[in-house]
C-alpha cells in the first residue's frame, strides 16, 4: 500500500493532459525547445533533504517547488503537500501543481452522520479527517471545491471536455476495477477527467488559464446500521480523490497556442523513487500508531462509529491497493514520452515523445525539436550531445 499523493504524482506523470494531436510548432527561432531540469526537494521530512519530485522547464524560466507536511492530519492521503510553479521571467506564462485532495462519503444518511461525528471528535484531539462530501464529476469539483479556493476571483468561462485523456483514464479505472476484482475486493471503480477554462486579472494583464483535474471514487459495500431500529443493513461508502490538479496559463489569446509547450513541461513530471519509498514507510508507521491510537479512545468513541472508522479505513487501503499496482502499469505511450540515451555517458531521460531529435549539455539542459536539419552547436554556443533513442 502506498500514499495516495505519491499514486496522484504517478498518475500525474503518467496521463496525456491533452490529445495527441497535431499542434503548433514551437514559438522559438529555429522551432526547437531548450529545457532544464528542475526538482521539488523534500527539505524537512526525512534525516536529509530529498529529491521528491523532477520535471523540465524552460530554461529561463523560474522555478519554486515545495514539499509541506500536515502532521495533525488524519487523512492520511493529504498528509503530505507537493506543489510547483513554473514562470515565464515576464511571469505571462505559468505551470502550477496543486496538492491533491481525498474525501469520503455513503448512501447512508446514518453512516454519513457517523463520519461526520467522528470527524468532530477527532478535531477536539487536534486531528483534521478526511471531508465528509459526496463524489463529484470534475465539473462538479472545479466549480464548487477547487476554484474558489485557488482562483477565488477568476471567472470561469467554459468547462471543456478531454475525450482522449477520459478514455485513458477510464481504462485505468477498469483496469484498476478488474484488479481488485480478482484479489476479492467488490469495488466499483470511476474516475473522470475534465479542464476549466477561466480567465481573470494579473498583475494587471489579462489571463486565460486552464485547470486540470480528475475526480476518482471507489465504490465499496458495507454494513450500516439503523440507530432507530437497531437493525443492521448494507450500504455503499465511498472513497474519493481530486488528482492531476494542474493550473496552465498565458495572456488573453494566447492559451491553445501554448499547449504544446504545456503538454511537453507536463510529461516529463516524474516521482523520485527513493522518496516515494521512504513517504510510504512514514504512512504505514501512521497507519500502525492510528490503531493503537484508535484502540485508546475506545472508551469515548461510540461503537457505531468506531465500526463506521473501521469500514472506512479497509475501503481506504482496499482502493490504495488496487490504486498502486495500476499506477505502476502505465506505459510510455499513455505518457507521451520515449527514452533517450546519452552516448557519452550511458545515462538515460525519458522526453516527450513530439519531437524528432533531442540534445543535452554539460550544463544539464536539453533541446528538443522538430525541425528537420536543426543543429545546436551550430545554432546556438556550447557542446550539445546528441541523445539516442533507446528502448526504456
Amino acid at each position: 500500500m502506498r500514499l495516495s499523493l505519491v499514486c496522484s504524482l504517478v498518475l500525474a506523470a503518467a496521463l496525456p493532459l491533452y490529445p495527441q494531436s497535431p499542434a503548433p510548432a514551437p514559438s522559438r527561432p529555429g522551432g526547437y525547445y531548450r529545457m532544464k531540469k528542475v526538482t521539488v526537494v523534500d527539505e524537512h521530512g526525512f534525516e536529509r533533504p530529498m529529491p521528491a519530485l523532477s520535471l523540465l522547464v524552460p530554461s529561463e524560466w523560474q522555478f519554486q517547488g515545495n514539499v509541506r507536511y500536515e502532521p495533525s492530519t488524519g487523512c492520511h492521503a493529504d498528509m503530505v503537500q507537493v506543489s510547483f510553479r513554473a514562470t515565464s521571467p515576464d511571469n505571462g506564462l505559468g505551470i502550477e501543481m496543486f496538492p491533491g485532495v481525498h474525501w469520503q462519503w455513503s448512501d447512508d444518511p446514518s453512516a454519513v452522520r457517523a463520519m461526520q461525528a467522528a470527524s468532530q471528535q477527532a478535531m477536539r484531539f487536534g486531528r483534521r479527517e478526511c471531508e465528509v462530501m459526496p463524489p463529484m464529476t470534475p465539473e462538479g469539483f472545479l466549480r464548487r471545491w477547487l476554484i474558489p479556493r485557488v482562483r477565488p476571483d477568476a471567472k470561469v468561462l467554459a468547462i471543456e471536455s478531454m475525450p482522449d485523456a477520459a478514455q485513458k483514464v477510464r481504462e485505468k479505472a477498469e483496469q484498476q476495477q478488474e484488479m481488485a476484482v480478482r484479489a476479492g475486493m467488490r469495488m466499483n471503480i470511476r474516475a473522470e477527467i475534465a479542464r476549466a477554462r477561466i480567465a481573470y486579472s494579473l498583475a494587471g494583464r489579462a489571463t486565460e488559464e486552464w485547470i486540470t483535474a480528475v475526480t476518482f471514487s471507489a465504490a465499496t459495500p458495507g454494513p450500516s446500521f439503523n440507530m432507530a431500529t437497531g437493525q443492521m443493513g448494507q450500504t455503499q461508502y465511498y472513497n474519493c480523490g481530486g488528482y492531476l490538479i494542474f493550473a496552465m496559463r498565458a495572456p488573453s489569446g494566447q492559451l491553445q497556442a501554448r499547449e504544446k509547450l504545456f503538454t511537453l513541461v507536463l510529461s516529463t513530471v516524474a516521482v523520485e523513487p527513493e522518496w516515494q519509498g521512504r513517504v510510504t514507510q512514514v504512512l504505514l508507521n501512521m497507519q500502525a500508531a492510528d490503531s493503537k491510537g484508535a484502540r485508546d479512545r475506545s472508551a469515548i468513541i461510540a461503537q457505531s462509529g468506531r465500526e463506521i472508522s473501521g469500514i472506512i479505513k479497509q475501503t481506504y487501503e482496499n482502493r490504495q491497493k488496487a490504486q498502486d499496482a495500476s499506477a505502476a502499469a502505465f506505459s510510455q505511450y499513455i505518457r507521451g514520452v520515449e527514452t533517450y540515451r546519452n552516448p557519452q555517458t550511458g545515462e538515460s531521460v525519458e522526453l516527450s515523445n513530439q519531437y524528432g531529435r533531442a540534445w543535452v549539455n554539460n550544463s544539464n539542459e536539453y533541446i528538443l525539436s522538430d525541425s528537420p536539419g536543426f543543429d545546436p552547436n551550430v545554432a546556438l554556443k556550447g557542446n550539445w550531445t546528441s541523445l539516442e533513442r533507446a528502448k526504456p
